[in-house]
């Protein structure tokens, strides 16, 4: 697939911006992003060294094991919540005892 020249991507950038100054804004960064592509690149200057990578490795893999392990440390609590109060109870048999009691009065 052909790349496409500069003048699509800023029509695109133009149909896509939800203001003028957005899409100044995006135009400013896709200039900046592919005048320096070449040094955005900068994990190809990272040296290959196998005993760094395994160090890295496995820092990561004990950093992880301790993550892991205080998680299950702190497990699920059961939170105890207080119970429905008597007057809430009472409430609820007197509206119920009003609701009846019009209902035979006006049937």
């Amino acid at each position: 697939m052909a790349a496409p020249s500069d003048e699509e991507l800023f029509k695109v950038i133009d149909a896509e911006a939800a203001n003028p100054r957005e899409g100044t804004d995006s135009r400013l960064i896709y200039r900046a992003l592919s005048e320096r592509r070449d040094r955005l690149g900068a994990a190809s200057d990272l040296p290959q060294d196998k005993a760094l990578s395994e160090k890295i490795l496995a820092e990561a893999r004990s950093r992880s094991a301790q993550i892991s392990a205080s998680r299950k440390v702190s497990g699920p609590v059961a939170v105890v919540t207080p119970g429905i109060p008597w007057w809430l109870w009472l409430g609820w048999i007197v509206a119920i005892a009003a609701v009846v009691a019009a209902f035979r009065y006006l049937v």
